[in-house]
């Protein structure tokens, strides 16, 4: 096998010195860089694993925050058109009673013055009836300063107290 190799032209001692280097190459390789190679592409893998289940979570999260705002959105709208019915309710039930307490005050109002007209009218017709009885007592001083008789003194008397009474 020497003869094989010289006549190759390879050198066995040169052969085996080679293959000793290769595999002290191949040992320092896998123990100083193979390992940590390999070490760090797993954390790569590990962190990049845990970087997609983080923006999983991410996307999740934020379905979860739009669905519970929509919800609270509908349930803020609900509510609002809930307040507005009620106090559209309220507005008519109030405008009703501002109206019905609007027409008792109209009434009272005509009632005083119907009051204080009758009492106007009252007076005026107390009034007229003292002027009435003053000119009647003058007319029967001018009458009597005339010298009528007596049957005519009776009788203008009786028709003033007449029109007196009524």
């Amino acid at each position: 096998m020497k003869e094989l190799l010289t006549n190759l032209g390879i050198d066995w001692r040169l052969l085996i010195a080679q293959v000793v280097n290769f595999a002290i190459l191949v040992f320092i390789l896998k123990k100083f860089l193979w390992k940590p190679l390999l070490t760090a592409i797993a954390e790569r893998q590990a962190k990049a694993a845990s970087i997609e289940e983080m923006a999983k979570a991410a996307t999740r999260a934020e379905v979860e925050t739009r669905e519970t705002r929509e919800a609270a959105e509908r349930t803020a709208r609900q509510r609002a058109s809930q307040i507005i019915q009620e106090a559209e309710a309220r507005a008519k039930i109030i405008s009703a009673d501002i109206k019905e307490l609007a027409a008792k005050e109209a009434r009272d109002i005509v009632g005083r013055a119907e009051k204080e007209a009758d009492a106007a009218r009252e007076r005026i017709f107390a009034e007229t009836r003292a002027d009435l009885a003053d000119l009647a007592l003058r007319a029967a001083e001018k009458v009597l300063e005339r010298s009528v008789r007596e049957e005519d003194d009776i009788r203008l008397a009786k028709s003033a107290l007449a029109e007196l009474k009524s």
